[in-house]
């Protein structure tokens, strides 16, 4: 049996696993940075990653349909599906990337290309364990895997690259495995009942992951398609400037934003989508929606004017001063924004939204790929790898003005009051002001980078997060308040 869905108990599983998880690789990464030059981080963060990426999309699909509290228990043997399409993957993808650019399998860097797909493999074969553990809301099992797993994998890491610095992709490759096996053991041992491997014929189950398969997909294109953009056309120091970034700028997103849409997806999933409740559906998208748009807006905001001292402070001068360097991470915090806001509406129209709806979809998402790729060719040449993250975000606004459209509809359609409640304009006032205050301490570090300028500029950060706070909570907690009330009454 399901257990019931919590939001805050979810998310704070969720947010923990996301604790544990990255930031013990970002600090490890943050070492190792400091002893690598941009060209030498950029393998590992955005080459391999992506290979890594493009096989695991194998299972988003799955997770997507098998996890709708509509797919009967009978049909989670569908889950099994996923080893034949990863293992397909995990033989042709690695090849053809080494066919194609003509890479001898005998150096480190063909041989690492191998270890991280059977890696992938690896960690495919724990997904219908995973898919069931989910499926019972059994977030303390991810919580333990993936902070074992991490810890393993973030302690090789290191391990190796100080051992020996002229192997930093077999290390990394190394660590990758040992992670993989980690998660594939634990989820395997601890999940008491596998789906069974026969399969119930279920076309509906079937015709969803179809769609959810697409959608991976291409999400994946719009994702990491202009990544591929950027290794193709930019200088091997500006791909590594976007890997340093990426693990530094993404820890916000990935740390909070992430287990947030997922708990939400779950809360929709589960308990929303009645259209008995259409008012309560209205209420707690709100809710999810405003405190999405608080985390957003307060990155887009302080961000930037902090992005050089975080790069000082983590990676020292040499990286700090990195051309684009810090007007990557500074962009990175403004599209926090719109990727916080897509997290929300995409999570509540993907658990409402029917199989011939969820397929209209998929072509706003080939919209978005050819925005994205299109947009970082285009203008990669001006912008260094900041053009990466202004085409991600166009390709957003495209995604939330979809997903907003078709929710307005539906809440039409059940005659609930479509207006939403946004910010508050004290607190949107306040981020304006402070964020005219932050750029002038900002500008007075760039002018005098001493230790006593970065001291005064992190005191008038931590300042500004204070009184932000105090802010929140008197104008801004009763979309926390809400659904806190929310999981007790449910």
């Amino acid at each position: 049996t399901k257990s019931k869905p919590n939001f805050i108990v979810g998310f704070a599983y969720l947010l923990a696993t996301q604790l544990t998880s990255k930031l013990l690789p970002f600090f490890i990464n943050t070492l190792v940075a400091r002893r690598l030059t941009p060209e030498e981080f950029g393998v590992p963060t955005v080459h391999f990653y992506l290979l890594s990426t493009a096989i695991l999309t194998t299972r988003e699909g799955f997770r997507r349909a098998l996890m709708r509290d509509s797919v009967k228990d009978a049909s989670l043997g569908y889950a099994w599906l996923v080893l034949p399409i990863g293992g397909f993957l995990s033989i042709v993808i690695p090849l053809g990337v080494i066919w194609s650019q003509n890479i001898s399998t005998r150096e480190p860097y063909g041989l690492a290309l191998l270890y991280y797909s059977a890696a992938a493999f690896i960690e495919l074969c724990a997904e219908p364990y995973y898919i069931r553990a989910m499926r019972m809301s059994a977030f303390k099992l991810r919580l333990f895997a993936e902070t074992t797993s991490t810890v393993l994998r973030s302690v090789l890491t290191y391990a190796l690259v100080s051992a020996n610095q002229n192997n930093v992709v077999m290390a990394f490759a190394y660590s990758q495995l040992l992670y993989a096996i980690s998660m594939a053991v634990i989820y395997v041992c601890a999940t008491t009942k596998a789906p069974e491997k026969s399969m119930l014929r279920d076309s509906a189950t079937v015709k969803l992951i179809g769609i959810f398969s697409l959608q991976a997909v291409w999400k994946l294109v719009l994702a990491e398609g202009e990544k591929a953009a950027l290794i193709a056309v930019a200088a091997a120091d500006e791909v590594g400037v976007y890997g340093l970034v990426a693990s530094l700028g993404a820890a916000f997103a990935r740390l909070v934003l992430q287990p947030f849409e997922e708990a939400a997806f779950v809360i929709f999933t589960r308990s929303v989508s009645s259209k008995s409740q259409s008012s309560k559906e209205k209420e707690v998208f709100n809710a999810l929606l405003r405190v999405a748009i608080i985390f957003g807006s307060t990155a887009a905001f302080m961000g930037p004017h902090f992005s050089w001292l975080a790069l000082r402070i983590l990676y020292g001068e040499r990286w700090a001063n990195q051309h684009f360097a810090s007007e990557t991470l500074g962009f990175y915090a403004i599209l926090i924004l719109p990727l916080a806001v897509n997290g929300i509406t995409e999570a509540f129209a993907h658990a409402v939204m029917s199989s011939s709806e969820l397929s209209s979809s998929n072509i706003w998402l080939l919209v978005c790929s050819f925005v994205n790729v299109g947009g970082t060719l285009m203008l990669q040449r001006r912008l260094g790898p900041v053009a990466l993250l202004v085409a991600n975000a166009l390709s957003m606004i495209v995604r939330i003005t979809f997903t907003s459209s078709y929710i307005r509809k539906r809440f039409a359609s059940q005659k609930a009051n479509a207006r939403l409640k946004f910010l508050s304009k004290t607190y949107l006032s306040a981020l304006v002001i402070f964020s005219i205050v932050a750029r002038l301490s900002d500008q007075a570090l760039r002018r005098d980078p001493s230790a006593l300028g970065l001291l005064a500029h992190t005191g008038c950060g931590a300042i500004i997060l204070a009184i932000l706070l105090v802010t929140l909570y008197f104008y801004e907690r009763d979309a926390f308040l809400y659904l806190s009330r929310h999981d007790k009454s449910d």
